[in-house]
C-alpha cells in the first residue's frame, strides 16, 4: 500500500475558555492542495460547521475559542468538518493530532446517542481506527472534549493541530498483469485473487458497514478458480425464484441492547434524529438465480474462497483481477462482484482499483465467504420509494426529516428475468426536548424553593436530572431545594428514552437584590463625591422646611385625623450602614462589605439595590422581600453583574440602596462604586504574562 501523508492539512485551536470574540466564519471558495489525491477535507454542514473554515492556503482552520469548553467537564461539538474522497478509487482515512487524551476526534452519531463508549468506539485517531471511503463518500467528524481530570486550566490551549491522513489502493505496477498472487493469507497459487482480513471488533455485519481497520490473519484462505460455465442459474436448488430485497443502514450507529428493544417494541428498524441524513443500502438484496443477475450469464471470472476454520463468516477485502480480454467492451465500472449465498448472489459494492492495458483489479468487501464471480454487467434495478411518495432508482439512497414521528420506506428489487421483491424499512425520527426552568418570584433564604422543569418532546418518554448546588443530583419534573444568602447555578437536563437530551441553567441569587431607578437621599452617607452630598444635603435643609409647611397650610389640616396622626407618630425604615461598595474584576460579581437597615416599627418589606453607569444605564438590579421585619443586615452583599452588559473600570458607576416599609415609607442612599485590582490565584492560574 502507497501510505499518503497530508500533514499539515487542518489547524485547530481549542481553548477552555473565551480567548477572542469571534464572529461567523465565512467559509471561502478555494482550491484544496490534496485534491488531486481525492481526499479533501471541508466544513460540516451545520451550525457548527461555522468553526471551521478554509483558508488561502488550502488549509482547513477549526476555531472553538468562541464558545470554549467546560472547565471540569465533557464538551462534545458535533458535525465540525468532513472528510470527503473525490477520487475514484477507496481510501483509507484516518487523523491525528498534538492534545492529549482529553481530545478525541470521532466519526458523528446520526442516531444521537453520544454516550461515551460510542464515541470512543467511534474514534478515528490513529491508523489502527481509520475509516474506508469509497469515491464520493464523507465522513463526518465531531470534538469530544474530557476536562474532568483537573489537570487544564482556564486559559489553556487544549489542541493546535490535526494531521488527515489517507492510505490509497497500490497502483497498477503492483497489481498489473496476469501473475498477480494473493495479500494476506492468500494461497500461493497465480489466481489474480487477494483477500485481506478486516477486524471484526470494527465491523458491524448486520448492516453490511465497517471502518477498514486492518488484522493479520493466523491461517491461509485456499483460493480455487472455477470455470464460469460449472455454474448453475440455480445454484440453490428447491429455493424460490424470486428475488429477496435486503435494506440495511449504511451509515448505521451502534446502539444499546436495550435501544434495539425499544425500537422493536414500536415496530420500527432504525432510529435517526430530525434534520440529520440517513443513509439505506439495497446491496445485501439477494437474486436467487445466476441468470437472474444477467440473463447473459456474462460471468467473466470465479473463484471459490475457502477460509480456515473459524473465520468463514470473518469480513475481508476480496480483489480479483480480470483480463481485459474477457471483458470485451464492457465499461469496468459496470462490472460486479457477486457473492454467492445460502439465498442466492449478494452483489457487493465493488470499486475498479487499478487499470492496465491487459488486466483490471476489481474490489470489494464481503461478509462471508464461498464461491465469487465477477458479473459484466448485472441487470438487477433497485427502486426505492420514500414516505412523501418520491421514488428514487439506485443501489442506495440517503434522505433526512424535518418532523419526528415514525416513517416508511420501500426497496423494490428487480432481477434480469423480471421477477420482484419489496421490503420496508421503518425509521424512528426523535426530535430532541426542549426544556426551560421556572423558578419562583421570590426566593427567600433558608426556607424550601420549588424549582420547575417544562419540557416540551414529541418521540419518547422524558426524564429530568437537576444538578444542584450542593453537588447532589436529583431526578424529576419539579426539586425542591433551600438556598443561604448567595448566588447559585442550577442545571436541569431532559433525556428521553432513546438518548436525546437538552439542558438548561439558571442562576438563582437569594440575599439582597436588584432594583431600579435613583433618588437624592441618603447621599451625606456616600463616598467619593462629598462635593455634591453636601450640596444636596443643604438644598434639602432648605426645601423640606419649605414642602412641609405649605402641605400643612393648604392640604393638611383637611385630611381626617385618622390619616394625618398614624403619619405624625410614625417613623419609616432607615439605612444605617452602607460602607465600601465595590467591583471584583475576577469574580464579576459587586460587593457592599457592610449594609444594614432597621425600621422601629417592624415594617421593612423590601430592600432595593440598582447600580448604574453616570449616564443612568443600569448594569446590576436585586430586590429582596421579607414581608416584615425590623431589621436587616448584611455583611458582606455580593451583586452578580448582568451578563450581556460589560463593566468597564474606567467609566464611574453608582450605588443606590432603596428601604420600602409596608406603608411604601422609604429611606435612600446612593455611594460611587470602586474598582480594586484584586489578585486570586484561582481565577489567574494558567495565564502567561506578556
Amino acid at each position: 500500500m502507497n501510505l499518503i501523508k497530508l500533514t499539515p492539512i487542518l489547524i485547530a485551536v481549542v481553548a477552555l475558555a473565551l480567548a477572542v470574540p469571534t464572529g461567523a466564519v465565512t467559509i471561502g471558495a478555494t482550491d484544496d492542495p490534496f485534491d488531486d489525491n481525492g481526499v479533501v477535507l471541508a466544513p460540516a454542514d451545520g451550525p457548527n460547521g461555522e468553526y471551521a473554515s478554509v483558508g488561502a492556503d488550502g488549509n482547513l482552520s477549526v476555531d472553538l475559542t468562541d464558545p470554549g469548553v467546560n472547565t471540569n467537564g465533557q464538551t462534545v461539538i458535533r458535525q465540525v468538518f468532513v472528510i470527503e474522497n473525490r477520487g475514484d478509487r477507496d481510501a483509507r482515512v484516518w487523523l491525528t493530532h498534538d492534545a492529549t487524551d482529553s481530545v478525541i476526534l470521532y466519526e458523528a452519531l446520526s442516531s444521537g446517542v453520544r454516550t461515551e463508549p460510542v464515541i470512543e468506539q467511534r474514534a478515528i485517531q490513529g491508523a489502527a481506527n481509520d475509516a474506508t471511503l469509497a469515491p464520493g463518500e464523507q465522513l463526518v467528524v465531531s470534538i469530544a472534549i474530557d476536562t474532568r481530570s483537573g489537570e487544564a486550566a482556564v486559559g489553556d490551549t487544549l489542541l493546535s493541530e490535526i494531521s488527515l491522513h489517507a492510505r490509497l489502493p497500490e497502483t497498477s505496477e503492483s497489481t498489473g498483469g496476469n501473475e498477480t498472487t494473493g495479500g494476506p493469507g492468500v494461497s500461493e497459487e497465480p489466481t489474480g485473487v487477494e483477500v485481506e482480513p478486516i477486524s471484526p471488533e470494527t465491523v458491524v455485519s448486520e448492516n453490511g458497514t465497517d471502518n477498514g481497520t486492518e488484522s493479520e490473519p493466523a491461517e491461509s484462505f485456499t483460493v480455487e478458480e472455477m470455470d464460469p460455465e460449472t455454474i448453475p442459474d440455480d445454484p440453490n436448488p428447491g429455493s424460490k425464484p424470486e428475488p429477496r430485497a435486503v435494506i440495511t443502514r449504511a451509515d448505521f450507529s451502534e446502539q444499546s441492547a436495550k435501544q434495539t428493544e425499544q425500537l422493536r417494541s414500536r415496530g420500527v428498524d432504525t432510529l435517526t434524529l430530525v434534520g440529520e441524513e440517513v443513509t439505506l443500502d439495497g446491496r445485501r438484496s439477494t437474486i436467487n438465480r445466476t441468470n437472474g443477475v444477467d440473463r447473459e450469464r456474462r460471468i467473466v471470472k470465479a473463484v471459490d474462497i475457502q477460509a480456515p476454520p473459524g473465520q468463514e463468516d470473518q469480513p475481508a477485502m476480496v480483489r480479483m483481477e480480470v483480463s481485459r480480454e474477457r471483458l470485451g467492451v464492457t465499461d469496468p465500472a459496470n462490472a460486479r462482484i457477486g457473492h454467492l449465498t445460502e439465498n442466492g448472489w449478494e452483489l457487493l459494492r465493488t470499486n475498479v482499483v487499478s487499470t492496465t492495458e491487459e488486466s483490471v483489479v476489481l474490489e470489494a468487501r464481503t461478509t462471508g465467504f464461498s464461491p465469487f464471480a465477477v458479473f459484466s454487467s448485472p441487470e438487477v434495478t433497485y427502486e426505492w420509494t420514500l414516505p412523501d411518495g418520491t421514488t428514487v432508482q439506485g443501489e442506495n439512497v440517503r434522505s433526512s426529516f424535518e418532523e419526528p414521528g415514525i416513517y416508511n420506506v420501500t426497496l423494490e428489487i428487480t432481477d434480469a428475468l423480471g421477477n420482484t421483491d419489496t421490503t420496508d424499512y421503518r425509521i424512528l425520527v426523535n426530535d430532541e426536548p426542549e426544556i426551560t426552568i421556572e423558578t419562583p418570584e421570590r426566593v427567600t433564604a433558608n426556607n424550601s424553593t420549588t424549582l420547575r422543569a417544562n419540557v416540551t418532546d414529541e418521540v419518547g418518554n422524558v426524564s429530568v436530572t437537576w444538578d444542584l448546588p450542593n453537588g447532589s443530583q436529583v431526578d424529576g419534573r419539579t426539586v425542591n431545594y433551600t438556598f443561604e444568602n448567595g448566588s447559585y447555578d442550577v442545571t436541569a437536563t431532559a433525556a428521553d428514552e432513546y438518548g436525546a437530551n437538552a439542558t438548561a441553567e439558571t442562576t438563582i441569587t437569594v440575599g439582597p437584590a436588584a432594583a431600579g431607578g435613583f433618588g437624592v437621599l441618603g447621599i451625606v452617607s456616600s463616598r467619593g463625591v462629598p462635593v455634591l452630598s453636601w450640596l444636596v444635603t443643604a438644598s434639602l435643609l432648605i426645601l423640606v422646611p419649605v414642602v412641609v409647611l405649605r402641605l400643612w397650610r393648604y392640604g393638611l389640616p383637611s385630611l381626617p385625623g385618622w390619616i394625618t396622626a398614624p403619619a405624625r407618630r410614625r417613623q419609616g425604615p432607615r439605612i444605617t450602614a452602607f460602607e465600601d461598595p465595590s467591583w471584583d474584576t475576577h469574580r464579576n460579581e459587586f460587593e457592599i462589605s457592610t449594609l444594614r437597615v432597621e425600621d422601629p416599627n417592624g415594617d421593612l418589606e423590601t430592600v432595593e439595590i440598582s447600580i448604574r453607569t453616570a449616564g443612568g444605564t443600569e448594569v446590576a438590579r436585586q430586590t429582596v422581600d421579607f414581608g416584615r421585619t425590623d431589621v436587616y443586615e448584611a455583611s458582606p452583599v455580593y451583586i452578580p453583574g448582568i451578563p450581556t452588559v460589560d463593566v468597564d473600570p474606567s467609566r464611574k458607576y453608582f450605588v443606590r440602596i432603596r428601604a420600602v416599609d409596608t406603608d411604601d415609607n422609604e429611606d435612600t442612599a446612593t455611594s460611587a462604586l470602586q474598582f480594586l485590582p484584586t489578585f486570586d490565584p484561582q481565577f489567574d492560574r494558567g495565564v502567561a504574562a506578556d
